[in-house]
Formats: C-alpha cells, sequence, structure tokens
C-alpha cells in the first residue's frame, strides 16, 4: 500500500531521469555544433606590420635653400595653400644687386663706347673709300697730261728730224734746226716730270689709303676688345641675376605645405637646407613594411587589411578598412614595403591627412580553428 510519501519519491525520480537525458541532449547538440564550427568555420589570419603611416598619392616635394643667406622675408605658413611659383622665402641679396647694378653700368659705358667706335669705323671707310677715287684720279689725270706730253715730245722729236733733213738739204738754217731740238728735249724733260709726277701720286694714294687701313684695322681691333668686354659682363651680369633669382625660394608645385621649417627674418642658413615640404593636391594612401618572415610571399595585392592610427584608440575610433594596393618584389633595408589604400570613409570622425603614424594588419588567408590548432601543435600547413 503506498502512501504520499511513496508516490512523491517516485514522481521526484521520474523528474530526475528527464532532466538528466534533456541535459545530456544539449551537451551533445552544443558538443556536434561545436565541432562542426571547428571544422568548417573559416577565421581571418592577421599580418601585422612593423609600422605604418598615411601619405599622399603624389610624391611630396622638398623646399631647400639653393645658396647659403640671411632671411629676410618668410611668406610660409604650416597648412598654407600655395601655388607654384609663389614666394615662400627670400634671402639677402644686396650684394649681389650692387654687383649688378656696377655690371650693369660697366656695359652702358661700353656700349657707348662700341657705338662710337663703330661709327669712327664708318667715318674711315668712308673716307678710305673717297681717298681711293679721289688717289685714281689723280694718278689718271697725270697718266693723261704724260701720255700727252710724250705725244708732244715725239711730235716736237719728229718736227726736229725733218728740219734736219731740210738743213741738209740746204732748205733751212741752222738756227731753226737748234731750235727744233732745243724744242724736243724740252718736251722729253716735260713729259719725264709727268711720268714722276704720276709716280709720285700713285705712291702717296697707295701710302695714304694704307694709313687710312691701318686706322680701320685698330679700330676694329679696339672694337673687338670691347664687344668682348662687353660680352664678359653681360655674362656676368646674367650670373648675378641668377644668384639674385636663387635667393628667391619659390614653390616647385601646388600643394599644402606639410611643414615649414623654424626661421625668421635675421636666420642665416646653409645651402641646401630644407626650409618648407609641400603636399601635392592628391588622395590619400598608406606605406607599410613588415618583417620578411612574417610577410614575404604571404601578403599580395588585392588582400584586405584594416589600419589602426596611433593616436586614436581602436576601441574608441575603430579602425579603417584598408586593402593592398602594391607589394615589393624583394626587401629593402631588411623591410618588405606595400602601399595600401583606403576604403571610403563611412561616419569615421578621425581626421585623416599626411604624415599620421599606425599599424596595418593584413589579413593574408582564412582558415578552421582546427587548422589554427594543429599549426599551434606543430603540425604542417596543408
Amino acid at each position: 500500500m503506498s502512501n504520499p510519501f511513496t508516490r512523491t519519491l517516485r514522481s521526484l525520480e521520474g523528474d530526475l531521469a528527464a532532466g538528466s537525458i534533456l541535459g545530456i541532449l544539449s551537451v551533445v547538440t552544443l558538443l556536434g555544433l561545436w565541432s562542426v564550427w571547428f571544422v568548417a568555420a573559416r577565421l581571418p589570419v592577421y599580418v601585422t606590420s612593423e609600422e605604418a603611416r598615411l601619405e599622399v598619392a603624389g610624391a611630396p616635394r622638398t623646399v631647400a635653400a639653393d645658396v647659403s643667406g640671411r632671411i629676410v622675408r618668410v611668406a610660409a605658413e604650416v597648412g598654407q595653400r600655395v601655388a607654384a611659383g609663389q614666394t615662400l622665402f627670400e634671402l639677402d641679396s644686396g650684394v649681389e644687386r650692387g654687383r649688378l647694378a656696377e655690371e650693369q653700368a660697366r656695359q652702358s659705358a661700353t656700349s657707348r663706347e662700341i657705338e662710337s667706335l663703330r661709327r669712327s669705323e664708318a667715318t674711315e671707310q668712308q673716307g678710305w673709300a673717297r681717298a681711293r677715287e679721289v688717289g685714281a684720279a689723280a694718278v689718271a689725270e697725270a697718266r693723261s697730261r704724260y701720255e700727252a706730253a710724250v705725244s708732244a715730245a715725239e711730235l716736237a722729236e719728229d718736227e726736229a728730224g725733218r728740219n734736219a733733213r731740210l738743213y741738209q738739204s740746204g732748205l733751212l738754217p741752222e738756227l731753226d734746226v737748234t731750235r727744233a731740238r732745243s724744242l724736243a728735249r724740252q718736251r722729253h724733260k716735260e713729259a719725264e716730270a709727268l711720268r714722276q709726277e704720276e709716280a709720285r701720286l700713285l705712291v702717296e694714294s697707295g701710302r695714304d689709303l694704307q694709313d687710312r687701313q691701318a686706322r680701320v684695322d685698330q679700330i676694329r681691333r679696339d672694337l673687338a676688345g670691347l664687344q668682348g668686354q662687353f660680352g664678359v659682363s653681360a655674362a656676368t651680369s646674367g650670373r648675378l641675376r641668377e644668384e639674385e633669382k636663387h635667393r628667391v625660394v619659390r614653390a616647385p608645385i601646388s600643394g599644402r605645405l606639410a611643414e615649414v621649417a623654424r626661421v625668421q627674418p635675421g636666420s642665416v642658413v646653409d645651402a641646401g637646407a630644407q626650409l618648407a615640404t609641400i603636399l601635392p593636391p592628391g588622395k590619400l594612401q598608406g606605406v607599410a613594411t613588415f618583417l620578411p618572415s612574417s610577410s614575404l610571399a604571404r601578403i599580395r595585392p588585392g588582400q584586405p587589411a584594416r589600419l589602426r592610427l596611433e593616436g586614436f584608440p581602436w576601441t574608441e575610433y575603430g579602425s579603417l578598412d584598408s586593402r593592398v594596393a602594391w607589394v615589393s618584389d624583394e626587401p629593402r633595408q631588411g623591410r618588405v614595403w606595400i602601399v595600401f589604400t583606403l576604403a571610403e570613409r563611412s561616419g569615421s570622425t578621425i581626421p585623416l591627412r599626411h604624415g599620421l603614424p599606425g599599424t596595418l594588419e593584413v589579413e593574408v588567408e582564412r582558415v578552421s580553428p582546427v587548422a589554427l590548432l594543429l599549426r599551434a601543435a606543430g603540425w604542417p600547413r596543408t
């Protein structure tokens, strides 16, 4: 005969049996699901960079001083937008300007002397041409008189001959013969004098032309010397202008000033000193370096990545989705270099700009948890 207590015990035993079965079934189900996840799930494997930073896609340009000198004007500020050719710094160019003024004054004086010599050369050449014409005319006139005198002498000689024959025939007195011979000799002397006059005029004309030509040659030598001086002075002026240009530091490209040296009027800079850095307009991208042991042959273009920036905790700001764009063919300076691009920003409050440092994690593969466990145990990859 059963009592209420017995019936209660049997009821409790039934409930305990049912609860155990349900617990076992739950555990088995969980173990099964976990086993399926452990084998079938795919977890991302990341490779972390040694360092990473954001950069503008175009290469930044460094602005440096071409020459040493003292700064007299600063027209550059960090963050300022500049155009190509815009003046950023000016160095003292007083010495160059003074020397340039001296050379320009020397050029002006030399130019006036050259112009004066050219006028003298033209005058001498005109005088030489006129003297040649006058000399030639005088010689021609003297030759004409000489030829006329020779004809007159020959005529007088013939007359004297005829008178002599007539005297021998008794048709003419001796006095007429003497006079005819005397006239013939006179005509010959006059012809000789005119010949000598022609020769003298020819010599004098040649000497005058030689003297004038010598003056022209001397003027040309002086002109060549002055032109040489003018050329040297012009070259010096050009060099001084170039030196003066180098004392004005201009922006080589358009962009934004990312860095500006801490200089002010009165500061002295050396040649080659970096004064500013200009970022050209362009899209931000990133550059990261990895150890070859962990990344060589594992990182490839197109792989997804995430960037965590220093100074912006990822727990608060999150990370930036990225993708590998380029991988160096071989290590440089013991590191593998890659370039990565940023995905379109989706609500990120991080003020992205050139130079921000951070860490890049590249997803190199996806494997199951069991594969990860086997790798940790030393099993080879499959």
